[in-house]
Parts: C-alpha cells; structure tokens; sequence
C-alpha cells in the first residue's frame, strides 16, 4: 500500500471520529493535521485549518472561551512540550458549551514526536448532570418541607390535645357520675384515635425518608409481650374477648435489639386483631424457631378468631393507607399505615412478616426476627408492663417550675403536678425561668420548648451555665415536637429527660420516679470533696447530718406538743441549711416549708403532715446512703 493510500485511510478515520482531532509536532507551532469535526466543533474556517498556523486557531478560538488561560494552557503550553505528561481539561465555552479536552504525547521510534489534541463534545452529558442535580435539589427540599409541614401539624395537633387529654385525666379522679365518667370515656377514646393517627403518619413519613432508626439494646420479651397486651386489654375487656399471652420458652432471656419498635409492631398487630374481632379470643405469643451460636430466630405471632381475610384483600394488606376493602375504615376506622408501617419496621430489623388467614375463620399475622443474646453483664432495660400509676398522697418534697407560654397548656399542668402532690410554680417565659432558677432551688423543671423570644432550647442553656456545676436541676421537656431529633436536640442543649405531649398523669408520674432523688449529685461532690478524704468518710458524715435530722424533727414535733411553735421552725431552719450543704434537695425543701408554716401559725395538722412527710425523705436518704457506701 502506498505511502497516499495510508494518508488516505488515516484522514478518512479522523474524519469519521465524533471528536475533534489536533495533531501538532515539536518542530514548531504547525499542526500537521486537524480533521474536520475539530473545525466544527470550534467553528474555524476550512482555510485557517489548512494552513495549520496553531497560534492564529488559538487567537482565533480565545474569544470563545470562559477561561482564556486555561484555554492556551491546555494548548499553546503543551503543544511547546511534548514530553509533559497527559492532560485534562474542562473547557467551557461562553456560547454553553462544555469540552473536553485530552492532550497527550505520541511517539516515533521511542522519541516524543508531538502532542494529539481531542476535543469531546459533553453539553449534553454536563446539562444532564446539571438537570439530575436541580432534581435531587428540589427532591430534598420538598422531603424538608414536607417533614416541616408534618412536625409543625404534629406540634399544632398535640398543643390542644394536651389540655383535651390533661383535663378529662384530671376530671375523671373527681367526683363524677356515670354518665359524667362516659362521656369522659368517649372524649379519651377519641383523643387517643387521633393521637394514634398523627403517630401513624409521623413514623410511615420518617420510614420513606429513611429516617427511621432502630436501635440494638438489652431486652426481655415476655415484658414487651406483656406490655403490648395490657395497652389493648382494657378495649379486648369491653368486648369480652379473651386475651392470652404465651412468652414461651425465650420469656426470661435477654436479647439485643429494639424494644420500643419491638412493643410498637405488637401493639399495631394486637390492636388489629382487637378491631376486627367480634367474639373469641386474640393470643400473642412467641417461638423459638432456632438457635445458631449466639443468634436466636424467633417467631411473633398473632392469633384472632376475627372476621379474617380474603386472597384478594390479602394481596393489598400491607400497602400504604389501605384497608382490605373499602367499607373497612366506615365500620372500624383507621388510616390503612398500621401494617405498612409494621412490614417496614421488621424489615429494618432484618426481618419478615407474613400472615394466614380465612374469611370469617380469623387470622394468623406473623414475623419472624433473628436477635443476638444479650452479655451476661448487659443490665436489663426499661421495660414495664403498664404504665405506672400517679403517686398518692403528698409530694411536696418536690418542688417544680412549670415554664409553658400557653396558658391554658401551663395551668393543666399546674394542677396536674398539685394532682400528684408536688409545690408547683409556673412561668410563662425563658427570661422569668431564668431569672426564677438563679435566685431559687427548684427539685424540677418541665419545660416548654416552643416559645416566643427565648425558647425553651435557649433558655436551658442559660440555666445550665447559671448552675456552673454547682448543681444539677433536672429539666424536663414537655413538647408536641416529638421526633427523635427533637429529642435529641433537647439532651444536647442541657436537658434529661423528654415526654411529649399529651401529658398524662401517668408519663408525669413516671418523669417524677426517675427524677426525684434524694440528693443532687453536684451539690453532694462538692461537699465530700470539702469536707472528706474518702467515700466512707462521706457516708459517715451523711449519716450523722441525717441522725441530727432527725432529732431536730424530733424535737420540732415535741414543740408541737407543747403549742411551741417558733421552736419548731428553728428547728426545721437548722435543718434546711444544713441539707442545702449536702444537697439532700427534698429535705431541704420541706424544712422550708416546715419552718414558713410554722412561722406563720398553720394549723397543727398541716405542720404535722409536713413533719411525717420529712421523716419518710430522711429514711429514703438514709437507703440512698446506705448504697453508696462501698461494701
């Protein structure tokens, strides 16, 4: 083949290339050749190609361009060194375009001979990129309203709630006829629907944003079983269904996983089969289906004699907001998510769900789970079986801030808190509450955290650097934000605990059980580290300041006897500030209050009330003492 023919073929290979093609030597600024898709691309005139005067196609070609100096850089600089390495470049033209330009070095006989330009053309590779991104932009920012949308109506929803929920608890331990205690019945029957709706919606949104997070902690099943079974009992009583709990063999076990996703699956399966139960019974239980090393597979089951499921109906059971026909919702209500959201919720956790059923024979919903055994060290978790009742009697050892902006909102909880026993005050701002706690002691905070001007988030904050570490007032928020970033946003700005609203008796009482401790922690170290070398020295010091308290109760009630009554407020005097060293916070609290009633002639059985109510905080004291020596 001759030496035209070769040329031939290779100007018709660069001419048929989709990109353009720049062949220039190192004997100067002369291409030896450029086909014709480079010409297009860059809209050089046929003549100027020709001739191959590289500097004019780059003078030519600059104005072109966003980056001029990229531009010759890419060009001018690496046609002057064919030994440079390979180049890339993204060159953007001022018409929209986007190039790609490749410079690399080819060789004749082992030596750097010159350099080959292409140029590829990526527009409409850049405007699809750039098209895909405003997408996901505006995807993201409509999944961020959508989830703003949904907490603001969650928090819009729950603020009314709370009074509605608070105020038929507090009505119902008054003196109500039957009828009275019905309609009471109905208004919290209908609350606690809506209140499970506005959950529904809130977790089915936080699964399709793939927010939903499940956690691996110690459990034990049969309190979850059991837990699960008493929130939908008292509605199997009404109905006379039997409810039968089976734990079987893994009851007392301890596994890891997520025991409040685990309780929120069963509770959505047995409330169903409650609803769609007529007569009968409705049996939960669980099975070991195996064991392999330190995983064990279980199997969940729940049991109905209800009015079952259709092949057809089955085949929808478990989409979204759908119920297995459409007269469902009008005779048992409902959003149709319950299902949808339990099938998302075991298969997060690695798990399946399924269910055999016959039309009016009943329904068998299972899932199966495989969980890892607990350590043997691993402490047992929070897990009751019903919630726990509200406290009898005084509390007034307690004495609680109320900060809520809305008023009807703040005296509910007043009276809420009076319900349970405690001495109670109440703000309606973040500066007030800040101002309150720096001048007074507080055994508890519930606090708001929407709020006009200094929100509850803030106002924490403040309070925590008023204490200085000198105490610890435990704050608790009280708010219709109940996502788990909510939660954790109020943890990270200084808070201990959460409890969303509506607030019930119950959760009050329970936030109260796990607060109310004899002594503040801050308080009691800076003491033992001022006044003892060790910590059975501490113990011992405890020990003589609770023995002297109570003798000066002691005494404070003989006073009584006597119709002394400015005796018994020195003593309780003595005693306040000596508990205020310690930070034993509840007996100091009631030596207050002791030493003003007192002082201010109450009647004798309130001064006695107070004094019992003393002597019981000194032996709970005493009991926190008596484990914190070492053994």
């Amino acid at each position: 083949m001759s030496l035209e023919e070769n040329l031939a073929i290779a100007r018709a290979v660069m001419d048929a290339s989709a990109d353009g093609i720049l062949l220039v030597t190192d004997q100067g600024m002369k291409s030896v050749a450029l086909n014709r898709r480079f010409l297009e691309m860059l809209d050089i005139p046929e003549e100027m190609g020709q001739k191959g005067d590289l500097q004019r196609i780059v003078d030519f070609i600059s104005p072109q361009m966003e980056d001029v100096g990229l531009f010759r850089r890419s060009t001018i600089d690496q046609a002057c060194d064919s030994s440079a390495p390979e180049r890339r470049d993204l060159l953007r033209m001022k018409n929209g375009r986007v190039l790609e330009c490749i410079s690399l070095p080819f060789f004749i006989a082992g030596k750097a001979a010159g350099r080959i330009t292409t140029l590829r053309d990526l527009t409409l590779h850049h405007e699809a990129l750039l098209a895909l991104s405003r997408a996901r932009d505006e995807a993201l920012e409509a999944e961020r309203l959508k989830m703003s949308f949904l907490a603001n109506v969650s928090h819009e929803l729950r603020t009314p709630l709370n009074a509605v929920v608070g105020s038929a608890g507090l009505l119902r331990a008054t003196g109500l006829s039957p009828a009275q205690l019905e309609y009471i019945e109905v208004i919290s029957a209908a609350v606690n629907n809506l209140l499970e709706t506005v959950e529904g919606i809130l977790d089915f949104s936080k699964i399709e944003a793939g927010r939903m997070t499940i956690e691996s902690t110690p459990l034990r099943i049969g309190p979850i079983l059991a837990a699960a079974a008493a929130l939908v009992a008292p509605a199997a009583s009404a109905k006379n269904l039997r409810l039968q709990v089976d734990p079987g063999e893994s009851s007392c076990e301890e596994f890891l996983g997520d025991p409040t996703r685990l309780r929120q699956i069963l509770i959505n399966l047995l409330s169903n089969a409650v609803k769609f139960t007529q007569s009968g019974c409705v049996e939960v239980g669980v099975r070991v289906l195996s064991r392999r090393g330190s995983s064990t597979e279980l199997e969940f089951s729940v049991l109905d004699t209800g009015i079952g499921i259709t092949p057809e109906q089955g085949a929808r059971l478990f989409t979204p907001f759908t119920q297995a026909d459409s007269t469902m919702t009008r005779r048992f209500g409902g959003t149709g998510l319950g299902l949808a959201i339990c099938k998302s919720l075991v298969e997060l956790m690695g798990g399946k769900i399924g269910f055999e059923s016959a039309q009016e024979r009943g329904s068998r919903f299972w899932f199966r789970l495989t969980l890892e055994r607990a350590p043997l060290s691993a402490e047992s978790p929070l897990a009751p079986s019903a919630a726990p009742l509200p406290v009898q009697g005084p509390r007034e050892r307690v004495r609680v801030l109320v900060v809520e902006d809305n008023e009807t909102n703040r005296r509910l909880l007043v009276r809420q808190m009076q319900q349970l026993g405690c001495g109670v005050e109440a703000v309606g701002d973040g500066e007030e509450a800040v101002t309150r706690t720096r001048g007074e002691d507080f055994g508890l905070v519930l606090m708001d955290c929407q709020m006009p001007g200094t929100d509850g988030l803030e106002t924490t904050r403040r309070m925590r650097l008023t204490e200085s570490g000198q105490r610890h007032v435990p704050i608790i928020a009280v708010s219709a934000n109940a996502t788990e970033k909510d939660r954790r946003h109020c943890l990270e700005a200084g808070m201990d605990d959460f409890v969303s609203k509506p607030v019930t008796l119950e959760t009050l009482a329970a936030a109260l059980d796990r607060w109310d401790r004899p002594f503040d922690e801050p308080s009691l170290s800076r003491f033992a580290v001022l006044t003892a070398d060790s910590p059975e020295a501490c113990a011992r010091l405890l020990d003589e300041f609770l023995a002297d308290a109570r003798e000066s109760f002691a005494a404070a009630r003989r006073a009584l006897d006597r119709g002394e009554n400015e005796v018994c407020a020195r003593a309780a005097h003595t005693v306040k500030g000596a508990a205020a060293a310690v930070g034993a916070r509840g007996l100091r609290e009631l030596s207050r209050l002791l030493e003003r009633a007192a002082s201010q002639g109450e009647p004798r059985e309130r001064l006695l009330c107070l004094l019992d109510q003393a002597a019981a905080e000194a032996s709970r004291a005493a009991a926190d003492v008596a484990l914190r020596r070492p053994s």
